[in-house]
């Protein structure tokens, strides 16, 4: 599915035929199919790129990306789902590592705030709650984020076209400074649910606008590609979830 809207020249057209039944059939047809996103078939294909079974225990991925001349590999694993941080128990711990020019490790400390199945509530599927994070560069740690309460990235929840801010308060400590208080900040738009085709395959994906320079494709929590403002695209070439290729469902 896409989404999409009609450009000056089709409203022209529009204006000067719809004296036609037919014309005013086709329309509609091709307006419902460009939307796609606003019934009970969005929330399913939703459902696609939102799953918290991700942060079940044992969990693992290794996706392989192209990003310019460089080739990224992103991996993660469910360490612990009973892990405790800044006093809070029963956390999955994630880790995250990102292998290009350098390797960064981010460790997140979060809690799924929906059953891990997301086909069973698709418009919650996808919302977890944070509660920090630990970065790391190569045997460097360098950032420990805490956040109070935790940070909920909502965007699942979002209609197509609209946009809404997620904020989360707390602090940051970094290995050359003292902890300061903290705001994360984004403000994320739904463009729709589309068919992406990338060299990993094709796949149903949530397509978001980050802070108006980044847009992401989605797929079962997964951020499948990429662009960002200076042009470069990061771009799924192959993919292993649970030792299996990665492929829509």
């Amino acid at each position: 599915m896409t989404s999409s809207h009609f450009g000056s020249g089709s409203v022209k057209l529009m204006q000067a035929n719809m004296h036609s039944p037919l014309l005013v059939v086709v329309v509609l047809a091709t307006a419902l199919a460009l939307t796609g996103c606003g019934g009970g078939d969005n929330e399913a294909a939703k459902s696609l790129c939102f799953d918290n079974s991700i942060y079940a225990e044992g969990t693992s991925y290794k996706l392989n990306f192209t990003e310019g001349e460089t080739t990224p590999v992103e991996s993660g694993t469910v360490v612990s789902t009973k892990a405790s941080f800044n006093g809070h128990q029963g956390l999955v711990e994630f880790r995250e590592q990102t292998q290009n020019t350098v390797t960064t490790t981010v460790t997140r400390y979060l809690k799924p705030l929906a059953p891990p199945n997301a086909s069973a509530q698709p418009s919650t599927g996808g919302v977890v709650a944070l509660y920090g994070t630990k970065a790391a560069q190569g045997a460097t740690s360098f950032t420990t984020t805490t956040y109070t309460p935790p940070y909920e990235d909502r965007r699942v929840e979002l209609s197509v076209g609209e946009t809404r801010t997620f904020t989360g308060q707390g602090i940051r400590e970094d290995w050359f400074r003292p902890a300061a208080p903290y705001t994360r900040e984004e403000r994320v738009k739904f463009v729709g649910v589309e068919r992406i085709t990338l060299p990993a395959g094709t796949f149903t994906a949530c397509r978001y606008e980050i802070d108006g320079g980044t847009t992401e494709w989605w797929h079962r929590n997964l951020v499948i590609r990429r662009d960002i403002r200076n042009g470069l695209s990061r771009i799924l070439q192959s993919g292993m979830l649970n030792g299996t290729p990665l492929k829509d469902l």
